[in-house]
């Protein structure tokens, strides 16, 4: 997990991937591995496996914040897919309305919603 958590920081995505991937298979498979695994592969442009580790980390622990925030803004910023991130950026301001990142995910949803709305800009009121 620590050398994992190391070429994160270095920005060695793959070799992040693969420790992320060997503690799991070692039994300490947890909802920070997996987010931190989603991370990796979504830096590494696995944007489908990203998902499904942040869902997996939701199913694992559904009060995980992190993994509902990075799955929302992966469905916003990179799998373009708007609508699903206000889904998923109102469901994390219902689960965790204390959140210190509240103010990040309103700006979320403000983006998210005008990226919905651009086939049709003048029927958006948000």
């Amino acid at each position: 997990m620590a050398l994992g958590n190391w070429y994160f920081d270095h920005h060695e995505w793959e070799k992040a991937t693969e420790q992320y991937r060997k503690a799991i298979s070692l039994g300490l498979d947890n909802a920070d591995i997996r987010s931190d695994l989603g991370s990796a592969l979504r830096f590494n442009n696995q944007l489908e496996a990203a998902a499904a580790e942040y869902e997996t980390a939701q199913r694992e622990n559904p009060e995980h914040e992190n993994s509902l925030f990075n799955l929302a803004t992966l469905y916003l910023q990179s799998l373009n897919q708007p609508d699903r991130a206000v889904a998923l950026l109102k469901q994390f301001k219902a689960k965790f309305p204390r959140s210190g990142a509240i103010p990040r995910v309103d700006e979320l949803l403000q983006e998210a919603r005008k990226k919905g709305a651009g086939a049709s800009p003048a029927s958006s009121n948000g």
